[in-house]
Formats: C-alpha cells, sequence, structure tokens
C-alpha cells in the first residue's frame, strides 16, 4: 500500500549492502534523488525524514548530522530518480552504470507499478508479466538480486486481518512465481491505531 513503508526497505538494504562493500543501485521511480538522500540520512542518523527535510533538528542531532554525512559519502547507494522507464530503458541504464561502476551487488526497483514493458500489451496484468518476466532475466545478466517493491491492491482493507497476502500484489500473478522470495511489509501498530481511534472495524 501507499506510504507503508516498503521505498525505506528497499533503501535500507541498498545501504546496508553499500556499507558492506558492494555496489547497490537504487532505482526510484517514485522519489527524486533528493529524497532518496533525505530518506538514506535518516536511516543512517535515526533523526526524522521531515526534521532533515525542513532543517528542524535540536542542537545536539547536529553531530549526528554531520556523522551520517560521512557515512553516506562513503557508503551510499546510487540512486536513479528517472520518473518513467521501460523496462529495455531500466536494462540500458544498469549496463551504463555497470560499464562505469563495475558489477553490483544488488538493484533495487520502486516500484513495479510505475514501469512499463515498452511492448504493446492486452492488459495491465500482461504488461507487468512482461516486467517480471524482465526483471528476472536481470538477475542472470547481471548476476545480481534484484528487489522489485509493488504496490498492493485494497483487498486487505477489508478484512479483519489486515495482514498480506500473495492474492493481493496489484495487477499480476506472476509477480510471485517469477520471485526466489516475496516479502511482505505489516505496521501492526499504524492498524491498531486506526482500531483505537474507530476507523477500522
Amino acid at each position: 500500500l501507499p506510504c507503508s513503508g516498503k521505498g525505506a526497505l528497499g533503501l535500507g538494504i541498498a545501504r546496508s549492502l553499500a556499507r558492506s562493500g558492494r555496489d547497490a543501485l537504487v532505482v526510484s521511480l517514485g522519489m527524486s534523488r533528493e529524497e532518496c538522500a533525505v530518506r538514506c540520512m535518516s536511516l543512517a542518523t535515526g533523526i526524522a525524514g521531515r526534521a532533515i527535510d525542513e532543517c528542524d533538528m535540536r542542537a545536539d542531532q547536529i553531530p549526528m548530522l554531520t556523522r551520517g554525512a560521512e557515512e553516506m559519502a562513503e557508503f551510499a547507494p546510487h540512486t536513479n530518480d528517472s520518473q518513467e522507464v521501460s523496462l529495455p530503458e531500466l536494462r540500458a541504464s544498469v549496463r551504463r552504470h555497470v560499464a562505469q561502476h563495475g558489477p553490483i551487488g544488488v538493484l533495487v526497483v520502486d516500484h513495479v507499478g510505475l514501469m512499463s514493458s515498452g511492448i504493446k500489451t492486452g492488459s495491465r496484468e500482461q504488461e507487468i508479466a512482461e516486467i517480471s518476466r524482465g526483471l528476472k532475466r536481470m538477475t542472470k545478466e547481471f548476476n545480481c538480486p534484484v528487489i522489485a517493491l509493488a504496490q498492493l491492491n485494497r483487498k486487505c482493507e477489508d478484512r479483519p486481518d489486515k495482514r498480506p497476502q500473495l492474492s493481493d500484489l496489484r495487477d499480476s500473478g506472476t509477480l510471485e512465481q517469477d520471485a526466489d522470495c516475496v516479502i511482505f511489509v505489516y505496521r501492526a501498530g499504524y492498524y491498531a491505531a486506526k482500531m483505537a481511534k474507530g476507523q477500522l472495524q
């Protein structure tokens, strides 16, 4: 779902791999480079992203911000913030990156719902299927894991148990077929707070 934390999770994984010495490439279709940098800085320091973005920090947080900036200068993942990208364009972009920087340790795509396959298909489901298969092929071509972030449909919001299921993946049944592993983000505290306010059954 939107604002569930999947983007932060993808950046966190990329940042951890970058800190371990492996090159990480994040292709963010929903966030600008600046927004990705603020997210990474927030992960590095524990300071809320809004406070960093608005320069609204306490005096004791300034040294933390300095250390975070030093860490990012050395270990930040590479980011590509193309607003629209097709599968062939993504492959070409990764090839250029590899040619300039060497092999990558992980590719994070945020998110597949904003991509196009680059070919005409009969439906969005078929297009997502083409994208899913293309990303699977890229794992072999670039010899690295590809983390493809995806939104869910709203079905889980209508269930008493809000935990997501494979059937909740939006627009496609092929994502879980092509994936070696599917990880869901479930924010129990978010739903507990809404229930406490009477906003959920």
